[in-house]
Parts: structure tokens; C-alpha cells; sequence
């Protein structure tokens, strides 16, 4: 294995789309590197695509098909134009890809079919298109910089299903001083592409929707950054969704685990698969906001928040909730542990049908998947369709379901079962299950319909905390 020195010098700045996509921000952008040059640090800009382009270049695949395809082109070239009109930049700096994207829409209209490897060449250009803009503007602003191909640098890992190798890709993260000093012999500002890579064959690849904070992280590990920085459109990390309640408050620090259990449950500002390259080489993750420049946002980090809180034996059971995620679509799939079947052939057979697995529970002699849909290419299939797929005796399949989850600053103690009680006050007849993860610091309930659980859960166990060591500003105070 190769030995990883200490830090260097590298600093990685993700922007996401809705910090790419109005003019304004790209001087927050350009303020932002200046920053990082003038103490010291030499920034790697991992961009995505502009908002809401991943989902138009997804809507064109299934347009390509019916040949309405110039028309839908026609649009992503308008929003990108109308940018690139702001910044005053030279107005055919896309031409070259646009006309790049029209040939494979042609391809796919000629095949009439759409595959995983044309889904992921097709939806690929909002990054290169982002990219290329983002070189233009920062190289007028002064700031010389390099255009670099992350599919050049990121290999995907072979998966087992045609879908998830194009379209969820996992790659190598392990520290490389050979690309670190490919990339010092650059001597400039770099500007990459979020969500994309490629396989072993040169194909283009996507690491999962959202997936460019997995590539600022894997970009961080292989060059042992000294941080990573996530710049999105809300200052940090909350309690629960801050669009939806309003009195959810900051978290200003948080640890890998903690992170990584809220992203993979539901907390959208994060993408789960961002944490394990930052936690391999204790890579500490700022999440900040690009229209709050100077909020510091949330730290994620090894600091131990456990530390802080209350050790005695009655605190151990009380529940000190920090946050609540959700979940709204999932599929719950339950099993006979006396059932003589191999769980993971089965996860694998569910996941080649267009699932992910996240959450797997051992409860009462059965097991407990949970699976969320992410194929968007193919309908999901009903739970008669999905069950006679699998073909297994005694299986229970129910999806359009929700899973709210509550993450607790403790993993000791038995404040699951009192919160699954308090819940019952809410959800008297709604309450399927609930899953109890209490020594991996949270619990998560499987619920029908959850209505106002979020905010009834969020008022009565967060907001009405005397203890707010672990909160900083809400969210609604942010925007007065």
C-alpha cells in the first residue's frame, strides 16, 4: 500500500448546481479561490452540472426516442446560453459539445432503445458543459486555470448489473503521488467535473445522482487534501430539512458516522458516499453556502460529539435527537430468517432491478430490507411483479412507504424504545415498524403516512431541547 504523507496543500471546492447556475454566485466563486490561493492552498474546482440540467439531459434520453430530441436540445443550449450572455463570455464556447450531444441523441433515436451506457454519455454533458464555462469565466477574471477530464482520472470499480456500473459507479480512492504531481505540474487553478468517470474500457460513468461531493471526496483522498469543501444552497448540514421546517437548526459539527448515517437515510445536502474516501485519510468536509459566503456551515470531522454530552446512567437513556431525516418512497421487503435463502443473492437480484439497499435489519426471526427506486430509465416494478421476479416462498413486499429516522448524539442506552413509544401518540394505527439501530446511534420507522410526523418529532425533541450544545442558527432566523 502506498504511504500517505501528511496533508498537502490541496484544497477541493465542490459546487453544485444551484451555486453554478446564476451569475452572481461565479463571483462568490472567483472571491472564493482568490481566498484559497492567497493563504496558501492551491484549489481543484469539482463542479456539477447547472440545476435541474441532470433531470432535462434525462427527460432528453426518453425524448431521443420519439425524435423530438432538437427541440429539448434546443433548451438546454438557451439556459446555458443565457449564462454564458451574463458572464460575457464568448457565446460558442459549446458548440462543439452541444453538437457532440446531438449525435448520440440521433444514435439512441436510430436504436430505439435507451442503455445504461448511453444514459450515462448522454447525461454526462451538464458537468462538461458547466466546466467548460466555469474555465472561460475564471480564466477572464485573471485566474489562469486548467480545464482537466476527471474520466481520466477516476476508474470505476466493475459492478455486477449493467445499470449500476454506467449509472452508480464506485471508484478507486486511494492516495496517488503520481497524480498529485501530474497535477502540480500544472501550476494553475484546476476546474474538473463532478458525477462523472469512467471504466476500465474508457467508458463514461456516473457515481449516483448528486454524486459530485463523491468526486470532490475522491479527488480529496487521492491527493490527501487538506480539505474538502462542499458549497450548496443552504449554510450546512440541520436538524431536518430546512425547506420543509422552518425552526430546523445548524449543525455546526457533526462526525463522519453521524454524516454519513443522516445522508444514507435521507438528508439530501450530502451524498452518503462522500464520507468513507474523507474518513479514510481524516479529511474534514465543510459544508457551506454560496449565497452565505461567510457562515462557517458545518465541519464534519473526527471530533467526537459524544465527549459533550451527559454520561450518567440516566442520561444514557434519554434522547438527545440532533436530527431527523426522511425518506418518502421506499420499498420494504421482509423474510423468514427460517427461510434457507442466501440474503445477499437477494439484495443483489433486488439492486440488478433497479434498487438500492439502505437500511438491513435482523428483527423478531425476520430480516428487514429497506430499498429505495433509482433506475430512471424503466417504471418501477409493482410488488406482485417485483415479488414473482424473485420467485421466493414466504417474501412480504410493500412499497410507497416512508422511513423517518431519528439520530440520536447517543449509541448506549434504551432511548429507541421511549421514542418509539412517544411516536405511538402520533401514529397510533400508522406505525409499521420500527427499526432499532440505537448502538449504531439512530432509529428509523417505517410509516404509511407520515403527515406532520417530521414536525410533531422535530418540535418535541429538538426544538423543545434545553441542551443545545450540539445547534447553532435555525433556518428561518437565517432568512430575516
Amino acid at each position: 500500500m502506498t504511504r500517505i504523507p501528511r496533508k498537502s496543500n490541496w484544497t477541493i471546492l465542490k459546487f453544485g448546481g444551484s451555486s453554478v447556475s446564476e451569475a452572481a454566485h461565479w463571483q462568490t466563486i472567483a472571491h472564493v479561490v482568490q481566498q484559497q490561493k492567497s493563504t496558501g492552498f492551491r484549489p481543484i474546482l469539482v463542479l456539477s452540472a447547472l440545476k435541474n440540467v441532470s433531470n432535462l439531459l434525462e427527460a432528453l434520453l426518453h425524448q431521443s426516442i420519439s425524435g423530438v430530441h432538437p427541440i429539448a436540445i434546443e433548451h438546454l443550449k438557451e439556459m446555458h446560453q443565457g449564462l454564458i450572455s451574463h458572464l460575457k463570455l464568448p457565446v460558442d464556447i459549446l458548440l462543439p459539445q452541444f453538437k457532440n450531444l446531438e449525435n448520440i441523441c440521433n444514435e439512441i433515436h436510430q436504436s430505439q432503445q435507451i442503455t445504461p451506457k448511453n444514459h450515462a454519455a448522454v447525461v454526462s454533458f451538464g458537468e462538461l458543459f458547466s466546466t467548460t464555462i466555469g474555465l472561460h469565466f475564471l480564466n477572464r477574471q485573471q485566474i489562469s486555470t486548467d480545464w482537466v477530464d476527471a474520466r481520466k482520472i477516476l476508474l470505476s470499480i466493475q459492478q455486477a448489473d449493467s445499470w449500476h456500473h454506467y449509472t452508480s459507479a464506485y471508484c478507486d480512492f486511494e492516495y496517488s503521488p503520481q497524480l498529485r504531481s501530474q497535477l502540480e505540474q500544472l501550476n494553475k487553478v484546476i476546474i474538473t467535473q463532478g458525477f462523472i468517470a469512467s471504466d476500465i474500457d474508457g467508458n463514461t460513468v456516473l457515481l449516483g445522482r448528486e454524486g459530485s461531493d463523491t468526486s470532490a471526496a475522491y479527488f480529496g483522498a487521492k491527493l490527501n487534501a487538506a480539505e474538502v469543501q462542499i458549497w450548496t444552497d443552504v449554510p450546512g448540514v440541520f436538524s431536518a430539512n430546512p425547506k420543509e421546517i422552518s425552526q430546523a437548526k445548524q449543525l455546526p459539527n457533526l462526525t463522519y458516522q453521524q454524516a454519513h448515517t443522516m445522508a444514507q437515510l435521507g438528508a439530501k445536502v450530502l451524498h452518503p458516499r462522500a464520507l468513507e474516501p474523507a474518513m479514510s485519510n481524516t479529511i474534514p468536509i465543510q459544508v457551506k453556502c454560496t449565497h452565505l459566503p461567510q457562515n462557517e456551515g458545518t465541519r464534519i470531522s473526527v471530533i467526537d460529539t459524544t465527549e459533550v454530552i451527559d454520561t450518567t446512567e440516566a442520561a444514557k437513556d434519554s434522547a438527545q435527537i440532533i436530527a431527523i431525516t426522511a425518506e418518502p418512497q421506499i420499498t420494504w421487503i421482509r423474510l423468514p430468517q427460517t427461510q434457507k435463502m442466501d440474503i445477499d443473492l437477494l439484495i443483489e437480484k433486488v439492486t440488478a432491478a433497479g434498487f438500492d439497499l439502505i437500511l438491513k435489519s435482523q428483527k423478531n426471526k425476520t430480516c428487514h430490507l429497506i430499498f429505495i427506486y433509482t433506475n430512471s430509465d424503466q417504471a418501477q416494478l409493482t410488488d406482485e411483479a417485483l415479488q414473482q421476479y424473485l420467485s421466493i416462498d414466504n417474501i412480504k413486499i410493500k412499497s410507497a412507504l416512508s422511513l423517518v429516522s431519528l439520530i440520536n448524539i447517543s449509541n448506549q442506552g434504551a432511548w429507541a424504545n421511549k421514542i418509539v413509544q412517544f411516536t405511538q401518540q402520533f401514529l397510533p394505527n400508522g406505525l409499521l415498524e420500527a427499526l432499532d439501530f440505537s448502538s449504531q446511534g439512530h432509529l428509523s420507522l417505517i410509516v404509511s403516512n407520515p403527515n406532520q410526523l417530521c414536525q410533531q418529532l422535530h418540535f418535541h425533541l429538538i426544538e423543545n431541547q434545553l441542551d443545545n450544545t450540539f445547534f447553532g442558527v435555525n433556518w428561518k432566523d437565517l432568512q430575516n
